[in-house]
């Protein structure tokens, strides 16, 4: 298989051919056996570079540039509120202070550039026999959005009564967009 890499320039333009290689592993090899261009080490682009899809060198983790321009979420977090030590999955999120019952602090790994980012939560309790609407919201914005950390307020309200309560529920996730 021949692969060509198309070559602009402002006094013309011309193509050069690089033979794919029959077998993956050559340090010598510019293409895998697929025709990909494959590039270790660190590589500089002075130019214009144009891609569909960039993807990890294990090929497993992929973003398409449209998705890279709209901004992907910055941080995400699914915990249990009565075990905030050890969140069931999350994203650039450092750890999880309990400050009181249904009050966590969410700790970046990552700082965000500013604090103008968008906060995204639900909750939910695991209990089948449960119908109070559970809620998830940041409290106290003007002075708990930080560009380290984020807090947030989980709880339900009753149906018997217009109450609410601050609580612990044991699905919470989060999201953060921004810069």
């Amino acid at each position: 298989m021949t692969a060509k890499i198309k070559l602009n320039a402002a006094s013309g333009g011309g193509s050069i051919s690089i033979n794919a290689p029959t077998s993956a592993g050559s340090d010598t090899d510019f293409l895998d056996t697929s025709g990909n261009l494959a590039v270790s080490g660190t590589t500089t682009c002075t130019g214009n570079l144009k891609a569909g899809t960039i993807t990890d060198t294990s090929g497993n983790n992929s973003s398409t540039t449209a998705q890279i321009a709209q901004g992907r979420c910055k941080a995400w977090v699914n915990y249990n509120g009565g075990s905030v030590s050890s969140p069931r999955d999350s994203f650039n999120v450092d750890s999880i202070t309990s400050i009181a019952s249904g009050k966590h602090q969410i700790n970046f790994t990552t700082a965000m550039t500013n604090d103008d980012y968008a906060f995204f939560g639900s909750s939910a309790q695991a209990d089948e026999d449960n119908d109070n609407p559970c809620f998830c919201f940041p409290y106290q914005y003007d002075s708990q959005y930080k560009t380290t950390s984020v807090r947030v307020k989980t709880g339900y309200h009753t149906h018997t009564s217009s109450n609410i309560s601050i609580a612990n529920r044991s699905f919470t996730s989060i999201g953060i967009f921004g810069d």
